[in-house]
C-alpha cells in the first residue's frame, strides 16, 4: 500500500474512498447500499482519514473486491 492517493477504506463493511482534488482538497466517495454507486460523503471523511474503530485502510485490490462483492449481492436481490 502506498501513501499517496486515491485512498482506499473499509468502514465496517462499506468500501469508501478519498480522493485529493485538483487544488488539494479532499473528497469522500462512499458505497451506496441502494444503488452499488459511489456518492460524496464528507461525514465519513473524519473518521476514515482519523482512523476510527470500525475503519481499516485497504489495498485498491481488496477495495475493488469489496464493491464487486456489495454489487453482486445488490444484484442478486433485484
Amino acid at each position: 500500500m502506498t501513501d499517496g492517493w486515491p485512498r482506499f477504506f473499509l468502514f465496517g463493511t462499506r468500501p469508501v474512498k478519498a480522493v485529493q482534488t485538483s487544488d488539494g482538497g479532499l473528497d469522500v466517495q462512499a458505497y451506496q447500499w441502494e444503488t452499488g454507486d459511489f456518492e460524496r460523503d464528507m461525514l465519513l471523511g473524519t473518521e476514515v482519514i482519523m482512523g476510527g474503530p470500525d475503519v481499516e485502510r485497504v489495498s485498491q485490490e481488496q477495495f475493488e473486491s469489496a464493491v464487486e462483492h456489495l454489487r453482486q449481492k445488490l444484484r442478486s436481490k433485484r
